[in-house]
């Protein structure tokens, strides 16, 4: 095994699921383990206070376009999506990446931008490739997909092969040195469901404190993923298109 792999969690909550996140927050926060955290409104969650309380590492991001999700957005309704960051934003509440639904396809990323946001997160790819790679679309607007997706439903042990599928992509994107991106849904789940979740998350969290202690591998949210990667396009040489003279 060679390389050092990049892990990010985000997690998808709902205002009904705010005390379940907690606990998953605080069984990540106790084993220094960032993420990103999934929210609808950021200037009016419970949530959102009690993260930025405790952590200056973890991120907030923004669920957009989830009243129609199986619609094209207008530019309108983006704008208006949009809205809630501006108000996260007045509060001190700092918004970077958006969580569109599968149908979004980056139109009005202007929008987007002049809002602060460097990137969206996308679904799990079809061909369920699990290690990923972060590219810069449209306006300078990053894309971060999806490698699995934890949630109460059972048949995410048979489609994805249970928790050796998820510490094989893990070790998969140390050996390439690329992104093992995990969402964890915990927007609705309760009960036996959210006991599915939990397991793969102890087993996630247990996988990646083994492959951190070996310094293989790098827990991130998208923020710091995406900004890392903007930095590095900066500090590369220039090329002069400009030839010596003869």
């Amino acid at each position: 095994m060679s390389g050092v792999g990049e892990l990010i969690i985000s997690c998808d909550v709902s205002q009904d699921s705010c005390e379940t996140a907690k606990t998953v927050f605080a069984q990540l926060h106790e084993k220094n383990l960032a993420a990103t955290w999934v929210v609808s409104q950021p200037d009016d969650s419970e949530l959102v206070a009690w993260v930025n309380g405790y952590s200056t590492r973890d991120e907030i991001a923004v669920a957009v376009g989830q009243e129609n999700p199986n619609q094209s957005f207008s530019r309108r309704d983006f704008a208006r999506d949009l809205e809630s960051v501006a108000k996260a934003a007045k509060r001190g509440i700092k918004i970077s990446t958006l969580v569109p639904p599968a149908s979004y396809t980056y139109q009005h990323a202007d929008l987007a931008i002049k809002h602060g946001i460097s990137a969206v997160r996308r679904p799990v790819p079809p061909d369920d490739e699990t290690t990923v790679v972060p590219r810069r679309g449209r306006f300078g607007l990053w894309t971060i997909p999806s490698s699995m997706c934890l949630s109460g439903a059972p048949s995410w042990f048979g489609r994805f092969g249970g928790i050796q599928q998820l510490r094989r992509a893990i070790d998969r994107a140390i050996v390439l040195g690329g992104v093992c991106h995990v969402v964890v849904d915990i927007s609705a789940q309760s009960g036996a469901n959210m006991s599915h979740v939990q397991r793969g998350l102890d087993r996630l969290i247990e996988h990646a404190q083994d492959r951190g202690a070996q310094d293989l591998l790098r827990c991130v949210t998208i923020h710091e993923a995406v900004s890392q990667r903007i930095e590095a396009e900066r500090n590369q040489p220039a090329h002069s298109i400009l030839r010596e003279a003869a």
